[in-house]
């Protein structure tokens, strides 16, 4: 089935949405298209919303994805906030804590609503 992925540029942030399945190489392209997107509207403020996938990803690969993320260029700094479902999340928030360890700035939300709130924060 694979991955669609649609990005729009909202009022202070670039939304990225996804449907379809998300394995390793879906997650790796909407990585990179999110980076794009970062660069074409030059804005460091990224909603990543997979609430519409069906996750195929296993730790193995949420850290090859959090590895690859924090490798991408240009470096430039991106501010990522990813609306999930409460049922994809992993225990003790591993993908979020991944990331943040390699230096991405990336917090998982449940909800869209508070994922603007924080993006637009100070």
């Amino acid at each position: 089935m694979g991955c669609e992925i649609t990005i729009v540029k909202e009022d202070g942030y670039v939304g990225v949405h996804a449907t379809g399945e998300l394995d390793l190489v879906a997650a790796r392209q909407i990585a990179v298209a999110g980076r794009k997107a970062a660069v074409e509207h030059q804005c460091g403020k990224l909603l990543i919303d997979v609430r519409d996938v069906a996750l195929r990803l296993s730790l193995a690969d949420l850290l090859a994805v959090a590895d690859f993320a924090s490798q991408l260029e240009p470096r430039l700094y991106i501010k990522a906030a990813v609306v999930s479902r409460e049922e994809d999340l992993q225990p003790d928030r591993f993908f979020e804590k991944a990331a943040r360890n390699r230096g991405v700035h990336l917090t998982v939300f449940t909800a869209a609503e508070a994922a603007v709130q924080w993006l637009l924060e100070k």
